[in-house]
């Protein structure tokens, strides 16, 4: 089940170079954020990003309740489902008639 944080629109404090040149602003925003993952308690975050899933993924590891989550580009995940589902579905030659 997919459940968008209420903060879905809100940055994650990573914002380009933003958290290396304004790390401990970008370490509240992050708090703020992880606050919120920690409520939902989601088996998986998936992001759009890569500069969000870096982030996101530091702020999994710097909570102990939120150690366990995946942080995934969400185009990993599509691929993923892909594949599942190319493998569990019956190929295109099968479906042609002979």
């Amino acid at each position: 089940t997919f459940v968008p944080l209420a903060s879905q629109n809100r940055c994650c404090g990573s914002a380009g170079t933003y958290n290396v040149v304004h790390t401990d602003w970008a370490l509240k925003i992050l708090d703020q954020k992880m606050a919120e993952v920690e409520a939902e308690g989601p088996d998986r975050i998936l992001v759009n990003n890569p500069g969000c899933q870096l982030q996101m993924q530091w702020g999994t590891t710097r909570r102990e309740k939120t150690q366990r989550i995946a942080v995934e580009h969400l185009a990993s995940y599509v691929y993923r489902a892909a594949r599942k589902g190319l493998q569990a579905s019956p190929s295109i030659e099968s479906q042609t008639p002979s």
